[in-house]
Formats: C-alpha cells, structure tokens, sequence
C-alpha cells in the first residue's frame, strides 16, 4: 500500500503519461481531424478545376456547430479541439470552395440571390450539386438528368420547398429549359415564391405542371405574377396545370387575371378543386377575348346549374377554345340544357365532356335536338347519366345528320336497344366511320324491373356487348345468374361440373358443394374470371354459405312441375 507522498508522485506520473500520449495521438491525427470536422461535401476530388488549394493555419481553438438533420444526438453542440501549439502547429493543404460553407438554419429562409456565392455560372448542373453541398441535401438523379434536356420532369418525387429552391437556383442560369413538371408533391406557397421568382426573367419556360401540390390561394396570388404583362415581358407559358392544388371558388379573380394576362396560354386545367359560381363568373368575363386558350379543364368542381351560364354565353362567341371538360360537377338538365344552346351557336369546339352529371332522359332530348345544329363538335362524353335507352337512342339520331361532325360517342354505363344498333350500322354504313362506347345492349322487348326505377331485368342484357366495367357491375348484383348466362351463352357444362364435385365431397348428389371448391368448379366447367370477377364470386359465397356450403339448384334446369297430392281432411260429424 503506498502512502500518501508517493500516492501523489504515482499519480503525477500518470497524468503526465496519459497527457504525453493524448500529445502524440494528436499531432498523429490532426489533418484527419481537420477532414472530419469539415463536411465531407466540402472536400472535391482532385481532378475539378473549381476548387482551390488553400493554405490553412490550424488555429488554437477549432468551432464547429453540427446540422441538426446530420447529427441528431449533437443537436447544435459547440465541439471545441484544443491544440498544442508548439506541437501541432503545421499548414494544410485541403480543398474547399470559394466561400466558406455556413451551416445555419437561416440559410432556408435566403433568397435565390444565394447564386451568387456558387462557381461556373454557365453550367446549371455544377450549381445544382453545389447547392446540395451547401443546404446538405442528396442530389436528384432524375434532376441531373433533367438540367440536360429541355424538360423537367419530377412528378411523385416527394420535392419540397428546400427541394425546389436548390432546383431554382440551377433553372435560373438554364437558358433551354421548357417543360417543368412538378406533379404531386409537397410543394406549398413558399415553393411557388422560388417558382416566380425563377421563371419571371424566363423567355423558354411554356410549359408548368404545379398539379397535385397544396399551394392554396397564397401560391395561385404568387403564379399569377408571372401573367402580368407590360410593355416590358409578356408571359410564354403555353400550358398551365393547376388540377388539385386546393383552389377555392373565392380564387376565381385570380384565374382570371391568369387568363387574362396570358396571351399565350393555350391549356388551363383546373380539375379536382372547389370552384363553383364565383369562378365561373370571371372566367366567363375573359373566356370571350381569351385570343389563344384552346382547352378548358373543369372537370371535377362544384359547378351546379346555372353556374355554367356566364361560361356558355362567353363560348357562343369564343373563337379558340376546342376542347371544354366539365366531367362530375352535378350540371343535371339545366346545365345541359345551357350547354346545348351555346352548342347551338358555337362552331369552334371539337370536344366536349359532360359524363357523370345527372343528367336525365329529359335533358338529353333538349340537349340533342340542340346538337343537331352544330356543325363542328367531334367527339362527345355523355357516359354515366341515368338517360336511359331512350337518352342514347336520341343522342345517336342528333348524329344521324349529313353535316354532322360527330366521330367518337361515349354513353359509358348507358343502356342501348336493338334501335340504336339498327341506326347505328346505318350511320357507319352511309355517313361516315362512329366510334361508340356504350353500357350493353338491351332488347326490344326489354322489361325493367317491376319495383326499382330505372333498374332493367338481367336476362335482356346481351353480355357479349358489355364492356369490363358493366360487367363488373351487373356481376356484383347477382353474380349466379350472371354465371348462368356465361355458362349458357358460351356453351359451357357447368351443372355437370358442379355435380362433379358434388359427387367426390359427398360420394352422393346433395345438391350442395363446399364453398372452397365452388371456384374450381368454375374454372372445371371453362368459365373464366378475371381477379374481380374472382373476388366477387367469393365474398358472396361467404355471404350466403351454410356451415360451409352453398346450394347449386338454381344452377341446374328446373323440373317440371308435378301435380300436387290430394291433402285427405277428416270431416268431425257433430254427434246429434
């Protein structure tokens, strides 16, 4: 045991041992601490000649202050290496860029003056990466690519405003681009200030696809810069795409003032928000002197009724819109009705969509007898109304014109008869080539449903006529009787192969089958299913199965039917 004085001398000594070998494992490892500490993106390969060699002192006290998004458990901590002087002085040389990198937070809310500090500013790529250097983000692949060609395009790449605003600071040197496309992402209002701000000196860019990205109202105020023309700019973006950004009906204004002051804009989409009245209004107000505007992209909205009525005296002297999209906005016969009368006067449009608005048998006769006057429409959506046969039939006889235009129908989901096809292979026969799109064929003799309106019985329906999706649908009302009808109409055997396995599960007929064995009788008999057709079957066999089975009767043909026994009833005398 040591006493206390040489208790002192040993731990004197040891101090001085373990300082001496702190010394010599510094001075060993001081250029490579001087490259950990400085980012690595700092550091460039020898063969780049916009870097410069440095002379650097390596000074007493060395501070660095740590990202918090590269070190998450050194969150804005101080690291501070203390180095001999006398020992560990010595000069480095190690390669940085011009300017010295500033790790801050502040460095996302600069501005795109920011260029200025970056090398070789005729080359967007170089900028681009060195850019990702600074605000310590991965470059794009598909960026890189992009900044090579004259289109853009970084759709579903999950780009955020820190994203765009280093894309920004490349596109503002790049003097070829065109196309930029943006498509569902994460940008917000922030990310159209850097968009603005890129694109305002711009005199290539015709091409901006913003769809998909929650810029609001703010970020529609700050695009619309870019519309304001003067004696000085004129705006040369050609297509614009605004389909789901969150717009509101109050933004009408402002698209307006888009319209207004793009003298070039030829595609305006607007799908996917909520614009209704106030909209339609002031689109309505320049619609009519919008000198290049050829299509129109409604589709999707809140416009109801007579909402559409600005925008349809504006077409009846519009002179360049050709195509108008107002799919799924609840229009019914009213709007129709005032779509039909600008179609009357209107000989510019070649493609209009008016599917899935409730439209009515009535708002399709006034509709039609409007169509025969144009002389210009081409194609023509009107799928998904509950017009019924007699809606197709009178559609189909406004096309029935010698000056008629009409080359492609679409009434998807909508029933036609024996009438329709009758006069259809008149029009392809005699007129011109008809392209129709239809729900299925129902027959002359036809009958709906004796309780439920609109509803047609399924044995009138010829599915060898059906397109995917009604088959689908009627397979989801009764998914037997339509199996039937495959097996009848395509010459299959199916209560043959149902009895099968009938047999084999219970060595006798029971007229039931297990319901894991009834897709296999089906595919036996050379029925084919396709996945939903499949599933269908299957989550109604789970329905209506009975501790596991499921009866086939309905399958087989019926017996004929036997004269009932007489029932002998017991006569009581009352007992005189």
């Amino acid at each position: 045991m040591l006493c206390n004085e040489g208790y002192r001398q040993a731990l004197k000594a040891r101090k001085e041992r373990d300082k001496t070998r702190r010394r010599e494992y510094t001075g060993d490892l001081v250029q490579s601490l001087l490259y950990t500490f400085v980012p690595a993106h700092a550091l460039t390969s020898n063969n780049d000649i916009h870097t410069q060699l440095l002379t650097c002192n390596l000074s007493h006290t060395f501070d660095y202050q740590f990202r918090p998004r590269s070190l998450l458990d050194l969150t804005k901590e101080k690291v501070q290496i203390n180095f001999d002087l006398i020992n560990e002085k010595r000069n480095v040389k190690y390669k940085r860029i011009l300017n010295e990198i500033q790790l801050n937070d502040s460095d996302y809310d600069s501005q795109l003056s920011d260029i200025d500090t970056f090398i070789n500013k005729q080359d967007p790529i170089q900028v681009y990466l060195q850019a990702c250097k600074q605000y310590q983000i991965h470059p794009f692949d598909i960026v890189i690519k992009g900044l090579n060609t004259n289109t853009l395009d970084l759709s579903e790449m999950s780009i955020n405003d820190t994203d765009l605003k280093i894309i920004c600071l490349a596109l503002r040197i790049h003097r070829n681009i065109k196309s930029i496309r943006l498509r569902s992402n994460n940008i917000t209002s922030q990310g159209c200030v850097y968009l603005q701000e890129t694109l305002k000196d711009s005199y290539t860019i015709e091409e901006l696809d913003i769809s998909k990205n929650p810029i609001k109202t703010d970020g529609l105020e700050i695009l619309s810069l870019l519309f304001m023309n003067d004696e000085m700019k004129m705006s040369i973006i050609k297509k614009l795409n605004l389909s789901s950004c969150e717009l509101i009906d109050s933004d009408g204004p402002i698209l307006k003032k888009i319209i207004k002051g793009g003298d070039m804009l030829q595609e305006l989409y607007l799908s996917g928000n909520q614009l209704s009245t106030i909209t339609c209004k002031n689109i309505g107000l320049v619609l009519k002197d919008a000198p290049e505007l050829k299509i129109l992209d409604l589709s999707w909205n809140m416009i109801r009724h007579n909402d559409i009525r600005p925008i349809c005296n504006s077409l009846k002297d519009n002179q360049s819109l050709e195509r108008l999209d107002l799919m799924m906005n609840g229009l019914e016969n009213q709007g129709a009705i005032l779509i039909g009368n600008m179609l009357a006067n209107n000989d510019i449009l070649i493609e209009l969509n008016l599917s899935n608005n409730r439209i009515e048998k009535d708002g399709a006769d006034i509709f039609a007898s409007k169509l025969e006057m144009n002389r210009k429409l081409k194609k023509l959506w009107f799928g998904n109304n509950n017009i019924g046969t007699f809606g197709s039939l009178v559609l189909l006889k406004a096309v029935d014109h010698i000056k008629s235009q009409i080359e492609y129908l679409n009434i998807e989901n909508v029933l036609i008869n024996d009438d329709f096809l009758d006069l259809y292979t008149q029009i392809n026969q005699y007129l011109r080539p008809l392209e129709v799109i239809h729900g299925g064929i129902r027959g002359k003799l036809g009958r709906s449903h004796p309780t439920l309106h609109g509803f047609t019985i399924m044995d009138d329906i010829d599915l060898r006529y059906l397109d995917i999706k009604s088959l689908h649908a009627l397979f989801q009302r009764d998914p037997f009787k339509i199996l039937s009808r495959m097996a009848k109409e395509g010459g299959y055997d199916f209560p043959s192969a149902l009895k099968k396995w009938d047999m084999e599960e219970h060595g006798q007929l029971t007229y039931s089958i297990y319901v894991i064995d009834f897709p296999s009788a089906v595919k036996d008999a050379g029925i084919n299913l396709d996945k939903t057709l499949h599933f269908i079957l299957w989550n109604y066999l789970k329905k209506i199965e009975k501790k596991g089975s499921v009866s086939y009767l309905e399958f087989i043909t019926p017996l004929s039917k036997l004269n009932p026994k007489p029932i002998s009833t017991r006569i009581k005398k009352k007992s005189s």
